[in-house]
Protein backbone atom coordinates (compact mmCIF):
# COMPACT_ATOMS: atom_id res chain seq x y z
CA UNK A 1 0.00 0.00 0.00
CA UNK A 2 1.49 3.67 -1.03
CA UNK A 3 1.01 6.83 1.25
CA UNK A 4 0.76 10.33 0.64
CA UNK A 5 0.50 13.29 2.82
CA UNK A 6 -0.32 16.61 2.09
CA UNK A 7 -0.28 19.78 4.19
CA UNK A 8 -2.85 21.08 2.42
CA UNK A 9 -5.01 18.51 0.11
CA UNK A 10 -8.62 19.81 -1.92
CA UNK A 11 -10.91 17.10 -1.42
CA UNK A 12 -14.26 16.89 -2.70
CA UNK A 13 -15.93 18.85 0.58
CA UNK A 14 -13.11 21.44 0.32
CA UNK A 15 -9.53 21.99 1.52
CA UNK A 16 -8.19 20.06 4.46
CA UNK A 17 -4.86 20.04 6.19
CA UNK A 18 -2.34 17.16 7.04
CA UNK A 19 -4.18 14.57 5.55
CA UNK A 20 -3.18 10.92 4.63
CA UNK A 21 -4.23 9.42 1.57
CA UNK A 22 -3.72 5.17 1.52
CA UNK A 23 -3.79 3.81 -1.81
CA UNK A 24 -4.12 0.24 -2.54
CA UNK A 25 -2.10 -2.34 -4.77
CA UNK A 26 -4.79 -1.39 -7.74
CA UNK A 27 -4.05 2.30 -7.57
CA UNK A 28 -7.19 2.72 -5.99
CA UNK A 29 -7.70 5.15 -2.90
CA UNK A 30 -8.32 2.81 0.35
CA UNK A 31 -8.65 5.10 3.51
CA UNK A 32 -8.66 9.17 3.36
CA UNK A 33 -7.40 10.73 7.09
CA UNK A 34 -7.23 14.42 7.81
CA UNK A 35 -5.15 15.92 10.90
CA UNK A 36 -2.81 12.81 10.70
CA UNK A 37 1.48 13.27 11.17
CA UNK A 38 3.40 12.96 7.88
CA UNK A 39 4.53 9.26 6.84
CA UNK A 40 4.99 8.06 3.12
CA UNK A 41 5.66 10.51 0.52
CA UNK A 42 5.07 14.26 1.31
CA UNK A 43 3.40 17.25 -0.48
CA UNK A 44 2.66 20.72 0.26
CA UNK A 45 -0.50 20.55 -1.58
CA UNK A 46 -2.16 18.23 -3.27
CA UNK A 47 -5.10 18.82 -5.75
CA UNK A 48 -7.05 16.03 -8.34
CA UNK A 49 -5.97 15.08 -11.30
CA UNK A 50 -8.38 17.14 -14.41
CA UNK A 51 -9.57 14.31 -16.54
CA UNK A 52 -8.31 13.84 -19.76
CA UNK A 53 -10.68 15.62 -22.29
CA UNK A 54 -8.62 15.82 -25.28
CA UNK A 55 -9.85 14.70 -27.96
CA UNK A 56 -9.71 14.80 -31.93
CA UNK A 57 -12.92 14.39 -32.71
CA UNK A 58 -13.28 17.72 -34.54
CA UNK A 59 -10.59 16.71 -37.37
CA UNK A 60 -12.88 14.27 -38.39
CA UNK A 61 -15.77 16.62 -38.90
CA UNK A 62 -13.61 19.14 -40.56
CA UNK A 63 -12.33 16.51 -42.75
CA UNK A 64 -12.05 17.72 -46.14
CA UNK A 65 -13.16 20.77 -45.25
CA UNK A 66 -10.04 22.77 -46.24
CA UNK A 67 -9.14 21.02 -49.38
CA UNK A 68 -9.52 22.36 -52.53
CA UNK A 69 -8.93 20.78 -56.52
CA UNK A 70 -7.23 23.68 -57.23
CA UNK A 71 -4.28 23.25 -53.89
CA UNK A 72 -4.30 19.62 -54.62
CA UNK A 73 -3.22 20.39 -58.32
CA UNK A 74 -0.69 22.80 -56.93
CA UNK A 75 1.06 20.27 -54.51
CA UNK A 76 0.90 17.00 -56.48
CA UNK A 77 4.20 15.21 -57.24
CA UNK A 78 6.03 17.90 -55.58
CA UNK A 79 5.97 15.80 -52.08
CA UNK A 80 4.09 18.11 -49.99
CA UNK A 81 2.32 18.12 -46.90
CA UNK A 82 -0.71 20.20 -46.36
CA UNK A 83 -1.67 20.34 -42.74
CA UNK A 84 -4.27 23.32 -41.57
CA UNK A 85 -4.09 23.90 -37.91
CA UNK A 86 -7.27 25.83 -36.17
Amino acid sequence: MRKIWGKRVLLPNGWSDNTLIEIDSKGKIKEIKKNVHPSGFFFDTLIPSPMNLHSHCFQRAMSGLSESSEIKKMISGHGVILCTNF
